[in-house]
């Protein structure tokens, strides 16, 4: 098995515009925002990643399996694309009703609450992007470049429109528009590939739309849970600290899973021949994972050593107040990217790849829930510090799940051989 390099490429440049520009970026919300309204925005993201989680349900796994199985034949391309799009704008729909309810009975501020609304550009977004089925067909060039577009456009747009608290609202809005857009490229995309076949007849019948919901149930619960697990430091100290603190601990975080996705491009582009291989031959799709798995390793270490010791340097150049706060939190997460890599490549490419994605969801549930438990506390015993704490147990505590996990279904140790 080699690696598909030109989509590991345009993977790579969609990582680029879609994680390590918004970083570039924070730096200036946070000094023209300040750190409240900063905060309320890492908070309404936060929010939006449920919502996110919810919509796509999972099809970025099960979608590109099934556009795997399926192949050239695009009668039933188009059957499917048409019945998970429907599936993912009922759950858009659910996630508005909720937030509706969630308005009525909350006592949050005005403020909270435009950014949870503007959030829901994101989640929309989502919703009609088909990411899963492009990647199915292995068409990286069309998710990047459509995200390169709508996420540059967006995000450089801040520089000249965002000069201080005043300009809360265009912020909210450039900052969570980008997916919104990137859907709308990508659904004319859609469009000329099945163009021609507007002849061909589809029922939305209630069977196949259970069958869409019931195939990404445990991955759904998975990656909800997930979800969770990254999220709900950031949502506890907003409510124990207050937005400031949660403002600079989301920044921290997010320069770590800058780090993190770097693997991303690799992981992406491999995962249709992965799943492909391991159904053809499977001591040979194992031999390829595990020599990937340990080459990422080792980078992600000298990476995060390399991280630490130009973090200061980084600051100063940014002209980032409270640059050493920062420091200490990342300080307590720089593994973290190796173990989240650690994860993907033993749950992701191993696990659901055999398609056992009940034990992956139950591994992630466990962690996500355990987590909650002792976010609170060691957010309440240690504020920041404990929430970078509680964030590099609960990794270390779903890499040794999802190991044996992989383990267990492969049934030998496929990681040493």
């Amino acid at each position: 098995m080699k690696l598909p390099l030109e989509n590991i490429l345009f993977s790579a440049l969609k990582i680029v515009v879609n994680q390590i520009l918004p970083i570039i970026i924070l730096p200036y919300l946070m000094k023209r925002l300040g750190d409240h309204q900063f905060g309320l925005m890492m908070i309404a993201q936060t929010v939006s990643l449920f919502g996110v989680a919810t919509v796509e349900y999972g099809f970025n796994l099960t979608g590109v399996r099934r556009v795997v199985m399926i192949g050239p034949d695009r009668v039933q391309l188009l059957h499917l694309f048409r019945d998970i799009n429907l599936v993912k704008l009922l759950f858009c729909l659910a996630c508005v009703l909720l937030f509706s309810l969630f308005r009525l009975v909350s006592s949050a501020s005005a403020d909270l609450l435009l950014a949870i609304a503007c959030s829901f550009l994101t989640v929309l977004g989502a919703a009609l992007q088909p990411n899963w089925f492009f990647m199915g067909l292995e068409r990286f060039r069309v998710i990047s470049l459509s995200q390169v577009a709508a996420r540059a456009v967006c995000l450089l747009s801040i520089f000249f429109v965002v000069a201080g608290p005043q300009d809360y609202l265009p912020a909210l809005v450039l900052f969570f528009l980008p997916t919104l857009l990137s859907a709308g490229i990508q659904l004319v995309f859609c469009r000329q590939f099945f163009s021609g076949m507007g002849a061909v007849r589809h029922r939305f019948r209630l069977a196949h739309l259970v069958r869409c919901a019931v195939d990404g149930v445990d991955i759904y619960m998975g990656q909800m849970a997930a979800t969770l697990f990254a999220s709900v430091n950031t949502l506890v100290l907003g409510l124990v600290s207050g937005p400031a603190d949660s403002g600079r601990y989301a920044f921290a975080e997010k320069l770590m899973r800058g780090l993190a996705v770097l693997s991303t491009p690799i992981t992406e582009a491999i995962f249709p021949r992965v799943v492909a291989g391991l159904e053809s031959n499977l001591s040979g799709a194992l031999r390829f994972l595990s020599r990937i798995l340990a080459w990422g390793v080792v980078a992600y270490g000298v990476g995060a050593v390399a991280a630490y010791v130009f973090f200061d340097a980084a600051m100063a150049l940014l002209a980032l107040q409270r640059g050493s706060d920062i420091k200490q939190i990342f300080a307590v997460i720089a593994i973290v990217p190796a173990l989240i890599f650690c994860n993907n490549i033993c749950g992701t490419q191993v696990v659901l790849g055999l398609g056992h994605a009940r034990l992956y969801r139950n591994v992630v549930l466990v962690s996500g829930l355990a987590l909650v438990a002792w976010s609170a506390a060691l957010v309440m015993a240690w504020g920041v510090q404990g929430a970078a704490w509680a964030l590099l147990l609960g990794e270390i505590g779903i890499c040794a799940g999802m190991v044996w996990a992989s383990l267990k279904v492969v049934r030998y140790p496929w990681i040493w051989r």
